[in-house]
């Protein structure tokens, strides 16, 4: 069983390892059940869909063994969404590497979650770029409507003699 390391936001190492302990810890402490291996792929679902609380607070178990003096919320201050995205991740690969006759289908789901996470972020992107410049040019609209200009064209605004332009 491999040791994963995560780094947090601020330049700090946590190693961090799977082991039947620690999952029994998840279990009882984050209501996780991970241990049924019978059932690795609902489990990793149900990982992967957990609160991000119950998900930092495993992370933490994991890392808690290979830490002589662990510190839950110094661990959380470093800890922001990309950040806890990667642990996700790791820990579950870890989690693989506990259960070697279901490393494929966790690895798959990791795979697969991996894939889905970035589609969704491009495509929140490309939303919010569209609504930005839709927005944009509605505000523009808007001040070409009360300039008079009703290209609404910044650069064309027309200017009075008074304002000396």
């Amino acid at each position: 069983m491999s040791i994963k390391t995560l780094t947090d936001n601020q330049g700090r190492e946590w190693k961090l390892k799977v082991t039947f302990p620690v999952l029994r810890t998840i279990r009882d402490e984050c209501n996780l059940d991970l241990l049924a291996e019978q059932n690795v792929y609902k489990s990793v679902q149900s990982f992967l869909g957990a609160d991000w609380c119950d998900q930092l607070d495993a992370i933490g178990e994991a890392i808690r063994p290979n830490h002589e003096r662990f510190d839950a919320m110094e661990f959380a201050a470093g800890v922001d969404e990309s950040v806890l995205e990667e642990g996700v991740f790791l820990f579950l690969e870890s989690l693989a590497n506990f259960f070697p006759s279901q490393s494929t289908i966790i690895n798959k789901v990791v795979t697969r979650a991996r894939a889905e996470l970035t589609q969704n972020r491009t495509e929140a992107t490309e939303t919010l770029t569209g609504n930005l410049d839709e927005m944009m040019t509605v505000a523009f609209r808007q001040v070409g409507k009360r300039s008079g200009n009703s290209q609404g064209i910044p650069g064309s605004i027309p200017t009075t003699p008074a304002s000396g332009n």
